[in-house]
């Protein structure tokens, strides 16, 4: 059940999804390459030491930011990559985000306030500390500080999200089948 948030809070949480899904019915329909929209992927070896390959996008947007937040960044992309080893990762949209098949389940990005950590399942998750965003599944939590960020709710939200997906890319290809029907 989704509940109702106040409007303030409500239209600051429609603009952090926005901002990470505006465009995805265009991109998912473009099969070019669009500039800072590199892919990374990770490997776990049995030493448990995680590899990156490609440009690194991921690095430079959190070296843009304050020092603070930059920090943020750095421990909440540590663990992402760390739970999610085969996760494929890029800046998309102009924010880190993480993909399971062609599915978003996770991705932050930096406000003038607070980073904001966007889980595209969250909803599913039974979690009161992950606030709903938008209209589909999707919640998340924000950090100003870098001690605000909790490693065993982080860890658990991250163990779900690789579990529960949201089928965002084949929700968005039933948008554009009902859409083709309607308009012949």
């Amino acid at each position: 059940m989704q509940q109702s948030l106040p409007a303030g809070l409500r239209d600051a949480a429609f603009a952090s999804i926005q901002y990470f899904c505006h465009f995805a019915d265009r991109e998912s329909r473009s099969d070019s390459h669009v500039p800072g929209m590199n892919t990374r992927t990770t490997k776990q070896h049995a030493s448990g030491n995680v590899t990156t390959g490609g440009d690194d996008g991921i690095h430079r947007y959190a070296k843009a930011q304050s020092p603070k937040n930059s920090a943020i960044c750095h421990a909440l992309r540590a663990e992402i990559d760390a739970a999610l080893p085969t996760a494929a990762s890029k800046v998309w949209h102009g924010s880190p985000v993480w993909f399971i098949g062609e599915n978003p389940v996770v991705g932050y990005n930096v406000t003038l306030k607070h980073v904001n950590l966007l889980f595209w399942s969250g909803q599913s998750f039974g979690e009161p500390t992950l606030k709903a965003v938008g209209k589909f599944a999707a919640a998340q939590t924000q950090f100003t500080d870098l001690p605000e960020i909790d490693t065993t709710a982080l860890r658990r939200w991250l163990k779900k999200a690789s579990t529960e997906i949201f089928d965002y890319h084949g929700h968005l290809a039933a948008q554009r089948a009902r859409r083709a029907k309607a308009n012949p």
